[in-house]
């Protein structure tokens, strides 16, 4: 099973302001879904930040599992049955997907979440992560979450840069 990173961040690695994206790129939201759905068999690791900004309800046609010490499980039964998992720690997320055997596990952030899955001293993560994709979305936003690329990731993979004219125009992904 695959663990993959997806985001679109400004070119100063931006992510989000105020627990919200600052742009609106329907067809970036059309190929993060699409990517992110793939067969059918997949998961989707978020923040509770996150799962927030989504408003709080499931991705559809995705296993979501939200990494929270403060979401009442409780609070969500109604959505047990939907397809929602909420674990406590990040390595609980990356073992309840392994365990799970979806096809692909997608790790769609915030800033903590991307932080603790590509920290230098996780290696069981790292080899475990086959490819970062990175929609570059251009102009300037303000932002106050950012993407981590940090020395170790630039110095330690490969990273191959195309421009996609197809669905998303800017398309970068970063290949591990």
């Amino acid at each position: 099973m695959n663990f993959k990173i997806i985001a679109a961040a400004t070119r100063n690695f931006g992510i989000g302001y105020k627990n919200k994206l600052p742009w609106h790129i329907p067809e970036d939201l059309k190929y993060f879904s699409k990517t992110t759905i793939g067969d059918g068999n997949n998961a989707v690791i978020m923040g509770r930040n996150t799962w927030e900004s989504i408003g709080s309800k499931p991705l559809p046609k995705r296993h979501n599992v939200i990494v929270s010490t403060t979401l009442d499980p409780s609070s969500l039964d109604n959505l047990i049955s939907k397809k929602v998992t909420i674990v406590e720690h990040p390595d609980d997320a990356f073992h309840y997907c392994r365990k799970e055997d979806f096809d692909e596990s997608w790790i769609i952030g915030g800033e903590k979440i991307y932080k603790h899955f590509m920290a230098p001293e996780y290696i069981a993560y790292r080899k475990r992560i086959s490819d970062c994709y990175i929609t570059n979305i251009p102009g300037d936003y303000d932002c106050d979450a950012f993407f981590p690329i940090n020395e170790y990731w630039m110095l330690n993979h490969t990273f191959k840069i195309e421009n996609s004219d197809l669905e998303v125009k800017h398309f970068i992904p970063f290949l591990i």
